[in-house]
């Protein structure tokens, strides 16, 4: 673990706490990040800069900063190696205006150490960003993301047989239609064929919403799954 200090006058400092990185790993960010700028122009982070911030605190003093690193020596005391890798890129908030991340793959390792290191911070006394924690890289600020720019169209044919494939390999879905103050959603079973859903059903009220709404959504779940749903459609449903 790694404390990260930007000074921004004589008496005051802008603090986080961060998770600095593997030689490696910055090398690799830094070629992703080199293959981005040409698509996508952006305020890009320094190579020795790259960490996984833990917890932000914001501007402290020189007392703080001693309390800080109590609670930091109590927070990681004990603290096992934990086995991490790179993710995938992925951008906050908005296209024109984001912030560039790669995930951090098995970061759910460090909750634990950041659940002791915000104990420790508030026995402390330390303010903090309440923010729950999730791991990530920054690569990018103020990064501006022109539509489909990092994109990579699969010709419609192929796009098609694969939803094809995918619907086919599976026959379960979650079945959600709505009238007014009316919802209902329903697992059920379906077959595929000549390009449509064709369920059978005693009816009752998972139908009761078709009569006024002829647009329904329905949700896929992969076979032995118990992830959450995947693949999304909204079409005008059939009752055949």
């Amino acid at each position: 673990m790694e404390f990260k200090l930007i000074v921004k006058d004589g008496s005051k400092m802008r603090v986080f706490i961060g998770i600095a990185l593997p030689d490696n790993i910055r090398r690799t960010l830094a070629d992703d990040a080199e293959k981005l700028y040409k698509t996508i122009p952006g305020r890009y982070v320094a190579k020795d800069n790259y960490h996984i911030t833990m917890v932000f605190i914001g501007e402290t003093d020189q007392k703080g900063v001693t309390g800080i690193k109590r609670a930091m020596n109590i927070a990681v005391k004990g603290q096992r190696p934990v086995e991490l890798s790179l993710g995938h890129p992925g951008y906050f908030g908005k296209r024109e205006n984001a912030l560039l991340h790669v995930t951090v793959d098995g970061w759910k390792q460090l909750w634990d150490l950041d659940n002791r290191l915000r104990s420790a911070l508030r026995e402390e006394e330390i303010s903090f960003d309440k923010k729950q924690f999730r791991a990530h890289i920054t690569l990018a600020r103020k990064a501006r993301i022109e539509k489909d720019a990092v994109s990579k169209k699969m010709p419609a044919a192929q796009l098609w047989a694969a939803i094809e494939n995918y619907i086919q390999a599976n026959n379960t879905c979650a079945l959600a239609t709505g009238s007014g103050s009316f919802i209902r959603c329903t697992p059920i079973e379906y077959a595929w064929h000549d390009g449509a859903f064709w369920m059978f059903s005693e009816g009752r009220q998972k139908f009761v919403g078709l009569e006024e709404r002829s647009r329904s959504k329905k949700t896929k779940y992969q076979s032995g799954c118990t992830k959450r749903p995947e693949n999304i459609m909204s079409e005008p449903a059939n009752t055949r």
